[in-house]
């Protein structure tokens, strides 16, 4: 367990044996049946939020006025002195706990959530962090679940979903279905390494020791679920996810973003950072399909903008994302994407676009 996760453990620990004498983790099996949830978002922060102090910046995170009913609903909601940690224990009518959660704000980038509870209530308070205008919940690409799946002792079920958009190709391709029983790790082992480019996992289950109690499920939006596990168990597991994560986000702004700088201490300028290059396995044989999801507000992406051919393959697409505001330039060929990132709520853009490619182009995108 990494030293990051084990002061989130310890914060949890804090949190739900607060009236625990023993403080034993056998509290984690009460009678009627606690689940233990992780819900990765990314902080959407504007240049102008990130001018706050980070208590401030925390603060704001967390706090929806958009939301019906949530203002009350989770009043507890509280942020630590440090600003580190936000906490909330929320209670049914006869006050019997139906809810706890520890909220990692530590990370800039990452933020985790952290839930102990009934189903119901998990779901409940998660979509309310959901829909905070300055959270997004992460993305687990096939790649990023292949190998965390290949990592697990035991392998139960894997999820998988793609279809070709028709907008965009001739004959699309379709692959569904899921795999459950003993025979789930050889069949997926054997069909990734022949079909990967059309082999988008949506969610994976199984047991990280084999013969463990309980089922853990790995889902692309970031979630990791358990019915019936003891905490460090938990928090192994969360360890390795995280580090797969962080991997993914934490290059992003510090090599892709564009940004003037400074050369030495003179007036001339330099700019620095690369965009981010997709390249598809299988090209994409419509283009102005293609094209019109980037210009024309479609869903699930809803950019709106224009497109200019500045050669035979290629065109340079400027769009307004219509979720966050931000402006965003393109380049794209029938087997490549660019992306230019100016700020970091751009990075959460991303997100969304790897997302669709996955499941209507090509299920593998390589960088």
């Amino acid at each position: 367990m990494s030293h990051f996760v084990k002061e989130l453990k310890d914060r949890i620990d804090q949190l739900v044996t607060a009236d625990n004498s023993t403080g034993e983790e056998l509290s984690f099996f009460e009678p009627g049946g606690n689940d233990q949830m992780v819900q990765f978002f990314y902080r959407k922060t504007t240049d102008e939020i990130s001018e706050l102090d980070q208590w401030s910046q925390n603060q704001l995170l967390l706090v929806s006025e958009n939301v019906e009913g949530s203002k009350e609903q989770y009043k507890d909601l509280k942020l630590d002195k440090s600003g580190d940690f936000a906490t909330i224990i929320v209670r049914d009518d006869k006050g019997k706990k139906i809810l706890q959660s520890v909220i990692d704000l530590r990370d800039e980038n990452i933020l985790i959530a952290y839930y102990l509870g009934q189903v119901k209530a998990i779901q409940s308070f998660n979509q309310y962090l959901k829909s905070l205008p300055y959270l997004q919940t992460c993305f687990l690409s096939s790649l990023l679940l292949i190998p965390i799946a290949q990592s697990l002792e035991e392998l139960s079920g894997v999820q998988y979903n793609f279809e070709q958009n028709p907008t965009l190709y001739l004959e699309p391709i379709t692959l569904r279905g899921v795999y459950k029983g003993d025979l789930a790790m050889e069949l997926f082992t054997d069909f990734v390494m022949k079909k990967m480019a059309w082999f988008n996992v949506e969610s994976i289950q199984g047991h990280m020791v084999s013969g463990a109690e309980g089922t853990m499920s790995f889902s692309h939006d970031g979630t990791i679920r358990v019915d019936a596990c003891r905490l460090s168990d938990f928090m192994e597991t969360l360890s390795r996810v995280t580090e797969v994560i962080k991997e993914r986000y934490d290059p992003l702004f510090v090599k892709h973003r564009i940004r003037m700088e400074e050369v030495g201490k003179s007036s001339i300028l330099s700019i620095e950072g690369i965009p981010i290059e997709l390249r598809l396995l299988d090209p994409v044989e419509k283009i102005e399909g293609l094209i019109r999801f980037f210009t024309v507000g479609c869903k699930p992406l809803g950019f709106v903008g224009t497109s200019v051919r500045i050669s035979r393959k290629l065109w340079r697409i400027n769009s307004v994302d219509e979720t966050t505001g931000c402006k965003v330039m393109f380049e794209l060929s029938n087997d490549v994407l660019r992306f230019y990132i100016r700020e970091s709520a751009s990075i959460a853009i991303l997100d969304r676009i790897e997302q669709f490619l996955q499941q209507n182009v090509c299920a593998v995108l390589e960088r």
